[in-house]
């Protein structure tokens, strides 16, 4: 821990597996108002400390968060645009937008709020190797009923490793689709889930998928990045219609 100075560092291993749980055991030990997670492959620029510190002081806010962008080790495919992996609001720091959510590997929240709502759902969340989202964005929805909105610090970011298994258009498929499912499992679809966009999906995939023969070259030369951007997006509505069909209930009421 060289250069840490007069940090008062504690290292806890949680043995249970998930991502969730092992946010709700810091969540358990924290005696500070503040508790601020960061992925465990993440890289925080020089300022990111500067900029929880100050909003902090300056907004006194339920939750925050910052932006990302992708770092690489070996190369990514051509197709593969940094946007893909990043994050971030075209905005200065404040309040986020109303239907704005903070991406949970690089966020802090105010202590007492989140205990208030029994922390983490570890149901789900990553769970070792298998692919899960949305537990960050129940509380924070959660929260939001409550009318407490989170802020975004646009100097409190980072680095977000970019491993060579997550730019493959099968593995953006599946969380694409897992999306759309946990979205069911947190009930945050219930306002967007409807017959008219599933409708929609059906009408318009076979066409874009016709169109990727006549896709702009220039703005997408390779035929993934196309599948990327116009096609997989509708799997989030299929898996969340999929999981109605099937009886999934929110676990998280």
């Amino acid at each position: 821990m060289e250069g840490c100075g007069s940090l008062n560092i504690q290292y806890v291993l949680e043995p249970k597996v998930g991502l969730s749980r092992a946010r709700n055991t810091a969540l358990a030990l924290c005696r500070t108002e503040y508790l601020v997670y960061l992925d465990d492959d993440a890289k925080p620029l020089p300022f990111w400390m500067d900029a929880i510190e100050e909003g902090i002081a300056r907004w006194h806010p339920p939750f925050f968060g910052g932006p990302y962008r992708p770092y690489y080790l070996g190369g990514k495919p051509r197709w593969f645009a940094d946007s893909y992996g990043s994050m971030h609001y075209e905005k200065q720091e404040g309040p986020l937008p109303l239907n704005g959510f903070l991406s949970g590997g690089n966020m802090g929240w105010r202590v007492e709020l989140i205990r208030s709502l029994g922390g983490f759902p570890e149901h789900l969340g990553m769970i070792d190797t298998r692919i899960g989202v949305g537990e960050e964005t129940y509380l924070q929805l959660a929260l939001k009923e409550r009318g407490n909105n989170g802020y975004f610090f646009p100097r409190m970011e980072i680095l977000h490793f970019m491993a060579p298994e997550k730019m493959s258009l099968s593995y953006r498929a599946r969380r694409m689709w897992q999306s759309g499912l946990q979205a069911r499992a947190t009930n945050l679809g219930r306002s967007r889930a409807r017959l008219r966009t599933l409708l929609y999906s059906m009408v318009f995939v076979p066409i874009h998928l016709a169109g990727m023969l006549f896709r702009d070259r220039a703005v997408d030369p390779c035929w993934q990045g196309y599948v990327y951007r116009r096609i997989l997006p509708h799997l989030t509505y299929w898996g969340e219609f999929w999981a109605r069909l099937s009886g999934q209930r929110s676990k998280v009421d």
